[in-house]
């Protein structure tokens, strides 16, 4: 080849070569100016959808470690462990939360004061007016950070700092929650607001929910596939999560079913065990529903041992029973792995029996039970008047 041509050659190539190293180049600061320059909301079709989520979520999430009491202890008389706390005719709700109990000297003499834990954010909330109750109660709902919410129920006076964002006018017998749009910010040890509890049990409640946190059932599936269920499954003990050995320790010596003292730990929503009578039971085979009832058989009904050794049994015809050690059918439901018959007490009277309640284990996932208001426990399961329940 000629040298004029093998030159003209290799300056075409040269060529070539810075051509492809200036776009190369060119590409890379295109990118760069792409990915780190300033992000204009304004300019993104879901930018608003996208704040609304992050205004939802602690802008700085706090640790799990709590550093402020949530209540005052002296002014607290007993605190219902997990799993046995009972009110109304929800069953799920109650279990997954602790009833905080009031001394009534206290209670008598004005609110106690509520704190908030650790830093955390108002996201919801509601203020309503349940008759026949005569005050209205708020109920709180916040975030602490994306794994860990902490709700609170029977709050009678709302921190200003919320009063002065959602007002003072409670709902009459409306319990529905309202978002919060920037949510409210709390650091830890600020007053989230006082109470004197219900007006009859000068109680509270809270609800601490982890995502962390997996409580087992027999039927995990049902509550798993629940969102409902959270409240069950993500349950977690608030003591737990102080840092302070004393603060916790405070804390514990207060747990039990009917004074401080009976319970040396903080339970469990879960009181089911395979095999056996003890736990939740349902009407349907799947789903979580509550507050339904087939007769006098209500859905979901349960029944388990308190801390203070106390049978509950909760519910049959709109009723909670109260199996006593001393009630000659007494034993533990976890003990019970195929039938059992309970005599029933006639409300508060220990010694005065009234109907009774037959259950028999069917399987690990099936029992059955019949309940009668008057009579003697029969010899043998009366199978014709039986209604099925599931785990």
């Amino acid at each position: 080849m000629p040298s004029n041509i093998v030159s003209l050659v290799c300056k075409i190539q040269q060529g070539f070569s810075f051509v492809l190293i200036l776009m190369v180049v060119a590409v890379i600061v295109a990118a760069g100016f792409i990915l780190f320059r300033p992000f204009d909301r304004s300019q993104n079709p879901i930018s608003s959808d996208f704040q609304n989520q992050t205004e939802q979520s602690p802008s700085n999430p706090a640790p799990a470690q709590f550093t402020h009491p949530i209540f005052n202890p002296e002014e607290i008389d007993w605190v219902s462990p997990l799993g046995e706390s009972n009110g109304g005719y929800n069953e799920v709700q109650p279990l997954g939360g602790m009833t905080i109990n009031i001394k009534k000297d206290i209670a008598a003499k004005g609110p106690i004061e509520v704190y908030a834990p650790t830093d955390m954010e108002l996201v919801s909330y509601s203020h309503t007016l349940m008759e026949p109750e005569p005050e209205p109660d708020w109920a709180f709902h916040f975030q602490i950070n994306k794994d860990i919410s902490l709700v609170v129920h029977h709050i009678k006076n709302a921190s200003p700092k919320i009063v002065n964002a959602v007002g003072n006018k409670p709902k009459l017998n409306d319990s529905r929650t309202t978002d919060l749009r920037p949510s409210i910010k709390f650091k830890a040890g600020e007053v989230i607001g006082t109470t004197t509890g219900t007006s009859q049990a000068r109680n509270w409640n809270i609800y601490l929910q982890d995502k962390k946190v997996k409580n087992q059932f027999v039927n995990q599936k049902r509550y798993e596939d629940s969102y409902s269920a959270n409240i069950l499954v993500n349950a977690a003990c608030i003591f737990d999560y102080y840092e302070d050995e004393k603060i916790k320790n405070e804390f514990y010596k207060l747990l039990g079913t009917t004074k401080a003292g009976e319970a040396k730990s903080c339970g469990n929503p879960s009181t089911d065990k395979k095999g056996t009578l003890s736990g939740l039971w349902h009407l349907k085979k799947e789903g979580l529903s509550t507050g339904e009832y087939e007769g006098v058989y209500a859905n979901p009904f349960s029944i388990y041992t308190t801390s203070d050794k106390n049978i509950t049994i909760y519910e049959i015809n709109k009723r909670v029973f109260t199996i006593y050690p001393s009630n000659p059918t007494y034993k533990d439901p976890k003990e019970i792995t195929n039938s059992h018959c309970y005599q029933l007490t006639d409300n508060w009277h220990t010694s005065t029996y009234k109907g009774y309640a037959f259950f028999r284990i069917d399987s690990d996932m099936q029992m059955s039970m019949v309940y009668s208001p008057s009579g003697s426990c029969p010899a043998t399961f009366p199978e014709s008047q039986a209604k099925t329940y599931y785990r």
